[in-house]
């Protein structure tokens, strides 16, 4: 998928807050908020509400562009499990 410059623009002019849990929630719109989980407890650092429509283009584009790094992922989930059940099996 290719962006036209001025969104590419956009997209990168401002700063990229850090977060590493997402919280929804679905009414008139749907809601994401992005939090981070400090030793307090969990920070708000950003939030969105998108119309309904959006937010299924949104999780579409979402989808498809993680694809490849979620089967990477699961492709090493695998061989560290079996890593441990080799090392398990050697010992």
């Amino acid at each position: 998928m290719t962006l036209p410059p001025e969104d590419v623009t956009a997209m990168m002019s401002g700063p990229a807050i850090y977060a590493d849990r997402a919280l929804i929630s679905v009414g008139g719109a749907v809601r994401l908020t992005f939090v981070e989980q400090t030793p307090d407890g969990p920070m708000f650092r950003v939030a969105v509400a998108l119309p309904h429509q959006v937010a299924v283009q949104f999780a579409n584009v979402l989808k498809a562009t993680l694809a490849d790094i979620e089967k990477s992922i699961a492709e090493a989930e695998v061989e560290a499990e079996a890593r441990t059940k080799a090392a398990k099996t050697n010992v």
